[in-house]
Protein backbone atom coordinates (compact mmCIF):
# COMPACT_ATOMS: atom_id res chain seq x y z
CA UNK A 1 0.00 0.00 0.00
CA UNK A 2 1.22 3.77 0.13
CA UNK A 3 1.20 4.07 3.21
CA UNK A 4 3.54 1.33 3.66
CA UNK A 5 5.84 2.32 0.88
CA UNK A 6 5.73 5.84 2.65
CA UNK A 7 6.60 4.35 5.85
CA UNK A 8 9.44 1.82 4.01
CA UNK A 9 11.08 6.03 2.19
CA UNK A 10 10.81 7.06 5.91
CA UNK A 11 12.53 4.69 7.50
CA UNK A 12 15.01 4.69 4.80
CA UNK A 13 15.73 8.57 4.91
CA UNK A 14 15.88 8.62 8.83
CA UNK A 15 19.02 5.75 8.32
CA UNK A 16 20.63 7.82 5.56
CA UNK A 17 20.59 11.33 7.75
CA UNK A 18 21.62 9.43 10.82
CA UNK A 19 24.93 7.52 8.38
CA UNK A 20 25.27 11.28 7.12
CA UNK A 21 26.32 12.90 10.04
CA UNK A 22 28.42 9.93 10.94
CA UNK A 23 30.53 9.79 7.97
CA UNK A 24 31.16 13.90 9.09
CA UNK A 25 33.02 12.63 11.39
CA UNK A 26 34.69 9.14 10.84
CA UNK A 27 37.58 8.63 9.24
CA UNK A 28 37.56 7.81 5.56
CA UNK A 29 39.11 4.54 5.82
CA UNK A 30 36.97 3.36 8.67
CA UNK A 31 34.16 4.53 5.78
CA UNK A 32 35.70 2.46 3.04
CA UNK A 33 35.72 -0.67 5.17
CA UNK A 34 32.60 -0.04 6.58
CA UNK A 35 30.59 0.49 2.83
CA UNK A 36 32.57 -2.50 1.64
CA UNK A 37 31.07 -4.39 4.51
CA UNK A 38 27.26 -3.46 3.98
CA UNK A 39 27.18 -3.48 0.42
CA UNK A 40 25.81 -6.76 -0.32
CA UNK A 41 23.36 -6.72 2.38
CA UNK A 42 22.16 -2.88 1.67
CA UNK A 43 22.29 -4.64 -2.25
CA UNK A 44 19.83 -7.15 -1.19
CA UNK A 45 17.62 -4.65 0.63
CA UNK A 46 16.83 -2.74 -2.46
CA UNK A 47 16.45 -6.03 -4.43
CA UNK A 48 13.61 -7.42 -1.68
CA UNK A 49 11.83 -3.90 -2.30
CA UNK A 50 11.65 -4.31 -6.32
CA UNK A 51 10.07 -7.88 -5.76
CA UNK A 52 6.00 -7.38 -6.88
CA UNK A 53 3.73 -8.11 -3.91
CA UNK A 54 0.02 -8.49 -4.64
CA UNK A 55 0.59 -8.33 -8.08
CA UNK A 56 1.72 -4.48 -7.84
CA UNK A 57 5.97 -3.45 -8.14
CA UNK A 58 6.85 -1.70 -5.29
CA UNK A 59 9.98 -0.19 -6.40
CA UNK A 60 11.11 0.50 -9.97
CA UNK A 61 14.84 -0.28 -11.00
CA UNK A 62 15.33 2.88 -12.51
CA UNK A 63 13.16 5.65 -13.82
CA UNK A 64 13.18 7.77 -16.73
CA UNK A 65 13.58 11.13 -15.69
CA UNK A 66 14.05 13.64 -18.43
CA UNK A 67 14.31 13.67 -22.22
CA UNK A 68 18.12 11.13 -22.26
CA UNK A 69 18.58 10.77 -18.38
CA UNK A 70 17.46 7.31 -16.89
CA UNK A 71 17.88 7.28 -12.82
CA UNK A 72 18.49 4.15 -11.10
CA UNK A 73 19.88 1.39 -9.03
CA UNK A 74 22.93 -0.68 -10.01
CA UNK A 75 22.55 -2.26 -12.85
CA UNK A 76 23.39 -6.53 -13.22
CA UNK A 77 24.43 -8.12 -15.97
CA UNK A 78 21.00 -9.49 -16.44
CA UNK A 79 19.62 -5.80 -16.58
CA UNK A 80 21.71 -4.90 -19.32
CA UNK A 81 19.33 -6.00 -22.19
CA UNK A 82 16.86 -4.03 -21.15
CA UNK A 83 18.95 -0.33 -20.81
CA UNK A 84 19.72 -1.46 -24.14
CA UNK A 85 16.43 -1.76 -25.30
CA UNK A 86 15.40 1.47 -23.38
CA UNK A 87 17.76 3.46 -25.51
CA UNK A 88 20.90 3.91 -22.87
CA UNK A 89 23.98 4.18 -24.83
CA UNK A 90 26.14 5.72 -21.63
CA UNK A 91 26.12 4.72 -18.25
CA UNK A 92 27.23 7.24 -15.10
CA UNK A 93 28.48 4.53 -12.35
CA UNK A 94 29.14 6.77 -8.82
CA UNK A 95 29.42 3.38 -6.99
CA UNK A 96 32.89 2.86 -5.61
CA UNK A 97 32.32 -0.39 -4.22
CA UNK A 98 31.90 -2.10 -7.76
CA UNK A 99 33.09 -1.34 -11.65
CA UNK A 100 29.66 -2.66 -13.09
CA UNK A 101 29.22 -5.49 -15.66
CA UNK A 102 31.36 -4.34 -17.98
CA UNK A 103 31.97 -6.63 -20.79
CA UNK A 104 28.29 -6.91 -20.74
CA UNK A 105 28.37 -3.17 -21.48
CA UNK A 106 31.06 -3.65 -23.88
CA UNK A 107 28.54 -6.37 -25.74
CA UNK A 108 26.02 -4.36 -26.19
CA UNK A 109 27.99 -0.92 -27.46
CA UNK A 110 27.14 0.95 -24.23
CA UNK A 111 29.81 3.12 -22.46
CA UNK A 112 30.38 3.96 -18.93
CA UNK A 113 32.06 6.72 -17.17
CA UNK A 114 32.84 5.84 -13.75
CA UNK A 115 32.84 9.19 -10.77
CA UNK A 116 32.79 6.57 -7.60
CA UNK A 117 31.96 8.04 -4.20
CA UNK A 118 31.94 6.04 -0.88
CA UNK A 119 28.79 4.62 -0.22
CA UNK A 120 26.73 6.40 2.58
CA UNK A 121 28.74 9.72 1.77
CA UNK A 122 27.50 12.44 -0.62
CA UNK A 123 29.71 13.28 -3.45
CA UNK A 124 32.13 16.01 -3.04
CA UNK A 125 31.66 19.17 -5.71
CA UNK A 126 34.16 18.04 -8.07
CA UNK A 127 32.20 15.12 -8.11
CA UNK A 128 29.07 16.51 -9.43
CA UNK A 129 30.75 18.83 -11.68
CA UNK A 130 32.38 15.94 -13.39
CA UNK A 131 29.18 13.90 -13.25
CA UNK A 132 26.82 16.48 -14.42
CA UNK A 133 29.50 17.78 -17.69
CA UNK A 134 29.37 13.85 -18.29
CA UNK A 135 25.63 14.23 -18.57
CA UNK A 136 25.45 17.05 -20.38
CA UNK A 137 27.95 15.86 -23.28
CA UNK A 138 25.51 12.24 -23.51
CA UNK A 139 22.23 14.24 -23.55
CA UNK A 140 23.63 16.92 -26.18
CA UNK A 141 25.01 14.20 -28.50
CA UNK A 142 21.17 12.52 -28.87
CA UNK A 143 22.11 9.72 -26.37
CA UNK A 144 20.41 8.19 -23.30
CA UNK A 145 22.53 8.14 -19.79
CA UNK A 146 21.78 5.76 -17.14
CA UNK A 147 22.81 7.58 -14.18
CA UNK A 148 23.22 4.82 -11.28
CA UNK A 149 24.61 4.58 -7.10
CA UNK A 150 23.38 1.33 -5.44
CA UNK A 151 19.95 2.40 -5.02
CA UNK A 152 19.39 5.23 -7.21
CA UNK A 153 18.57 7.67 -4.18
CA UNK A 154 21.29 9.86 -3.18
CA UNK A 155 25.15 9.74 -4.96
CA UNK A 156 23.71 9.79 -8.38
CA UNK A 157 20.24 11.73 -7.58
CA UNK A 158 22.63 14.24 -6.49
CA UNK A 159 24.26 14.30 -10.12
CA UNK A 160 20.78 13.87 -11.89
CA UNK A 161 19.94 17.36 -9.81
CA UNK A 162 22.86 19.28 -10.27
CA UNK A 163 22.15 18.80 -14.12
CA UNK A 164 18.58 20.28 -13.30
CA UNK A 165 19.84 22.73 -11.67
CA UNK A 166 22.33 23.93 -13.84
CA UNK A 167 20.94 22.77 -17.27
CA UNK A 168 17.60 23.76 -17.02
CA UNK A 169 17.52 26.27 -14.73
CA UNK A 170 15.60 24.96 -11.80
CA UNK A 171 16.21 26.02 -8.01
CA UNK A 172 17.38 22.87 -5.48
CA UNK A 173 13.44 22.66 -4.32
CA UNK A 174 12.22 22.76 -7.84
CA UNK A 175 14.71 19.82 -8.90
CA UNK A 176 13.89 17.96 -5.78
CA UNK A 177 10.10 17.92 -6.71
CA UNK A 178 10.73 16.78 -9.89
CA UNK A 179 13.13 14.12 -8.86
CA UNK A 180 10.71 12.37 -6.89
CA UNK A 181 7.68 13.46 -9.17
CA UNK A 182 9.47 10.35 -11.41
CA UNK A 183 11.32 8.41 -8.60
CA UNK A 184 9.81 8.77 -5.19
CA UNK A 185 12.07 6.89 -2.90
CA UNK A 186 14.79 9.46 -4.64
CA UNK A 187 16.35 11.08 -0.85
CA UNK A 188 13.78 13.61 0.64
CA UNK A 189 16.31 15.93 1.78
CA UNK A 190 19.57 15.88 -1.33
CA UNK A 191 18.02 20.13 -2.35
CA UNK A 192 19.52 20.83 1.32
CA UNK A 193 22.91 19.06 1.26
CA UNK A 194 25.31 21.24 1.39
CA UNK A 195 27.41 20.31 -1.74
CA UNK A 196 24.08 21.08 -3.70
CA UNK A 197 23.76 24.39 -2.05
CA UNK A 198 27.47 25.16 -3.35
CA UNK A 199 26.91 23.98 -6.82
CA UNK A 200 23.53 25.84 -6.85
CA UNK A 201 25.26 28.97 -5.89
CA UNK A 202 28.39 28.43 -8.72
CA UNK A 203 25.50 27.73 -11.05
CA UNK A 204 24.70 31.67 -10.38
CA UNK A 205 27.60 33.09 -10.80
Amino acid sequence: SKRKVGAVNAFEDVINAGMEQFVKYCPRIIMRVLAAVLFWPTLWWNQLLKREKKGAVRRNWYDKVDEGIILGALPFKSTVPSLKADGVTHVLNMVAEWGGPESAYKEAGITQRRVPVIDFTPPGLSDIVAGVDFVKQVVDSGGTVYVHCKAGRGRSASVVMGYLIREKGMTPWEAQQLLNSKRPHVLQVLHEREVITEFAATCRK
